[in-house]
């Protein structure tokens, strides 16, 4: 039972590593997208960049815009299609935390 419970803790977290490289790669893939093709909504946002270090506000904006109906309201399919997939991802980013967690619990429980 350890072993197996090992083993998941493991995968899950090298899934999450993963997931979180393919977020970072589509959130800038989104940013460069929204500033060539979007400028209003990428400069209503704060000019968000990936790597460097801007208001915290500039994330919230982001995170506020991903979650609302602005891209569907801007009409762009591509758009449409980048936010959908990254809340998505961001959905299964948390799903799998709160997988780690229970592995992690129960890898405690049997360790006894």
């Amino acid at each position: 039972m350890k072993t197996i419970v090992a083993l998941l803790f493991i995968l899950i977290f090298v899934s999450i590593l993963i997931v979180t490289l393919v977020w970072f790669f589509n959130v800038s893939r989104l940013f460069k997208y929204l500033r060539d093709n979007h400028t209003e909504e990428y400069i209503a946002m704060g000019q968000p960049s990936m790597f460097m270090s801007g208001p915290p506000a500039t994330k919230g904006l982001f995170m506020r815009f991903l979650r609302s109906n602005r891209p569907v309201d801007l009409g762009d399919k591509l758009l449409i299609r980048k936010c959908s997939f990254l809340k998505r991802l961001y959905i299964a980013f948390w799903g799998l935390v709160g997988a780690l967690f229970i592995v992690g619990a129960i890898g405690v429980n049997t360790s006894s």
